[in-house]
C-alpha cells in the first residue's frame, strides 16, 4: 500500500540533535506507533484501513487490511510531510517540520527501494504492490520496519523526544487526490541487550 512511503518522512525528520559516536553505538533505536489511518479527505482511495499492532521482543509488528478503491495511470506527485508534536497529536499541538515533494519516478523509486526501512513491508503486502498502487484489497501479516536500516540512516541524529506525525499524499493527473494516509509514532533509544 502507498502508506508505507510515509516512513520516509520519519527518516527525513532525523536532522537534529547529533549524538556522540560512542553513545549512538551503545543504543538501539525503537519505535512505538500511535496510529496509522486513512486521511479524512474527499476522494481518498484508501478505504476500510484496519491496523493491529503486536510485539515480538522489543520490536513492533503490525498486520493490516485495507482497500485501494480505484486505480490511476500514474501518480504525478508524492508529498510527504512530517510534523513534530508533543504528547497529544492534534493540529493545535503539532508544528510543521518538513515537507518533501517527489515526481512520480522519484517517488516510486523511493517506495520500491530494497535498502529502505520499509522494504520488507512492501515486499510482504498481498497482492504484490505496484507503483502507483492499483485497485485491490491489500493485506499484510506481521509487518515490521527494519530498525537496523532506519538506525543506519539516523545513526548520527536523535529522533526521540517529540511524537512524529507523518502524512503521505499521492496525487494523480491535474493534482487530484488518489491516496492519502497518515501515521504517528515516537522513537526511543535503549541499551542494546547483550548477546548470548
Amino acid at each position: 500500500m502507498p502508506w508505507v512511503t510515509a516512513a520516509a518522512a520519519l527518516v527525513l525528520a532525523a536532522t537534529q540533535w547529533p549524538l556522540r559516536d560512542a553513545e549512538a553505538a551503545s543504543l538501539k533505536l525503537e519505535m512505538r506507533p500511535k496510529y496509522i489511518k486513512a486521511c479524512e479527505l474527499p476522494n481518498n482511495a484508501i478505504e476500510n484501513l484496519h491496523v493491529v499492532y503486536d510485539m515480538v521482543g522489543r520490536d513492533v509488528t503490525f498486520s493490516l487490511n485495507g482497500t485501494v478503491s480505484r486505480s490511476v495511470p500514474r501518480w504525478t506527485k508524492i508529498r510527504l510531510t512530517a510534523d513534530k508534536c508533543d504528547e497529544v497529536v492534534s493540529n493545535s499541538r503539532c508544528a510543521p517540520f518538513k515537507t518533501l515533494d517527489f515526481g512520480d519516478a522519484a517517488g516510486c523509486m523511493a517506495m520500491m527501494n530494497k535498502n529502505m526501512p520499509w522494504s520488507k513491508i512492501v515486499s510482504d503486502l498481498r497482492p504484490k504492490l505496484s507503483c502507483p498502487a492499483t485497485k485491490a484489497n491489500y493485506t499484510l501479516r506481521n509487518g515490521m520496519l527494519s530498525m537496523e536500516a532506519l538506525n543506519s540512516l539516523a545513526s548520527t541524529y536523535r529522533l526521540e523526544g517529540p511524537i512524529w506525525r507523518v502524512r503521505a499524499i499521492f496525487l494523480e493527473a491535474k493534482g487530484a487526490l488518489h491516496c492519502c494516509f497518515e501515521g504517528a509514532g515516537e522513537f526511543f533509544r535503549v541499551r542494546s541487550r547483550p548477546s548470548g
